[in-house]
């Protein structure tokens, strides 16, 4: 597949990926912006801005002609808000791609913020917040993330609190949407079946006039020194863990390192954490690892919900799994299977559009460059035994570790 990157005369940029075996093609439209770029008193807004988008635009005022304009044409669409992006897409069958620009260009230009539309939208977003608290396996994200970064925006939830949510107010929507939804924070791709012509003129007819502006700053993150421990009493069956240490900025050459350990650690069923804390002491139903990398800092996470009465025992175990790492307890046919998986698996992600379109647009937006993913696949193959302990035996520092649980009881391990 040939990768093609090009920029708009606005200073957006683009990527072009072709697929000319499928019949759909999707379009995405990030922006890098995200509720890093929140101030404490309006938490939320950037995920609020989200939700308003898809209630009416200029051309089309109401949700219903909205979403009736692409879903007439078999189209499907959706957007997320994310720490450092908030993005929209849309997948289509080929033959109906310029409604898909169309439909993209109008949402992210044209948003209306009517009274009535927030109003409305405020008390959706409430529900959604009180789902996300009913559920603690999605909430220790949340409260992982305090640990880590504390009261500044990186550490605060995505969503916002109860309070900033029924705070906000049309001119803050709108001052937000005409300070970051501007040309120079703006990031295309299109991924599947297109005839590059026509997605050149359509590029340049719908998103060559998005209004200019300056990308914004954002603030530098300081960590603590000394391990920090977070609990959160709740009468739950299990008790939710969030284990972290520090990790790597998207830029960093340990990145996919530190991807590929949280692949052998946490994985899969076939990884050592889900053999020896699940299978072999039965402790948890779900455990998983993953390595979060943002602009200028990242996470290394593990997450599992434990059984309440053996809350340390888990904790200890787990642990002892990371120690056994960085005492060299590694053989080369373990390695070079999670290299295999590791691998398999990200070939068969990027067979999805939207997924291949994501991937790269990641890569553009925190390198400004993107590569074949046969260098990235090489990357990896070369990843070796030593590079893994090493990383373990520098990041794994339990002076340096961040613990949140949500459950009836504190933990009190050694």
């Amino acid at each position: 597949m040939t990768i093609e990157l090009r920029n708009l005369e606005n200073s957006a940029q683009f990527l072009l990926l072709p697929r000319k075996d499928r019949e759909t093609a999707v379009l995405f439209a990030v922006f890098n912006i995200g509720s890093r770029q929140e101030i404490k008193e309006k938490k939320g807004i950037a995920h609020f801005c989200e939700h308003l988008f898809f209630k009416g635009s200029k051309k089309w005022p109401t949700a219903l002609e909205l979403s009736a304009f692409i879903e007439s044409r078999g189209g499907q669409f959706n957007a997320f808000t994310d720490k450092e992006m908030l993005g929209f897409y849309v997948r289509v069958p080929s033959k109906h791609l310029e409604a898909g620009f169309q439909f993209l260009s109008e949402l992210s230009q044209h948003p209306l913020f009517l009274e009535k539309d927030i109003e409305v939208e405020r008390k959706v977003i409430i529900e959604e917040l009180n789902m996300y608290e009913d559920n603690p396996s999605q909430k220790i994200d949340d409260l992982i993330d305090q640990l880590f970064y504390g009261e500044t925006s990186l550490g605060w939830p995505i969503i916002g609190t109860k309070e900033t949510i029924l705070s906000l107010k049309k001119p803050d929507f709108e001052s937000f949407f005409n300070n970051f939804f501007v040309a120079k924070n703006l990031y295309l791709a299109i991924a599947g079946n297109f005839q590059l012509q026509q997605v050149l003129e359509w590029l340049e007819k719908y998103f060559g006039n998005f209004k200019k502006g300056e990308s914004r700053s954002v603030e530098n993150i300081a960590f603590q020194r000394a391990p920090a421990f977070l609990h959160r009493k709740k009468e739950t069956e299990q008790t939710h863990l969030a284990l972290g240490f520090r990790g790597f900025a998207f830029n960093d050459p340990r990145r996919l390192i530190s991807k590929l350990l949280a692949t052998l650690l946490a994985g899969g069923m076939s990884s050592r954490l889900f053999i020896e804390i699940r299978e072999k002491l039965g402790l948890c139903y779900y455990i998983y690892a993953r390595s979060v990398n943002f602009l200028d800092t990242g996470q290394f996470l593990i997450f599992a919900g434990v059984d309440n009465r053996r809350l340390d025992l888990a904790i200890n175990a787990l642990l002892e799994e990371l120690r056994k790492i960085k005492r060299g307890d590694l053989k080369e046919e373990e390695c070079q299977r999670t290299k295999e998986m590791f691998i398999g698996r990200l070939l068969i992600r990027l067979e999805d559009l939207e997924e291949l379109a994501s991937f790269y647009l990641k890569e553009l937006i925190y390198k400004q460059e993107v590569k074949e993913l046969k260098e990235t696949v090489k990357e990896i193959a070369a990843i070796s035994r030593e590079d893994l302990i090493n990383l373990a035996q520098e990041i794994f520092d339990e002076q340096k570790m961040y613990l949140a649980a949500i459950g009836p009881r504190r933990f009190n391990f050694k």
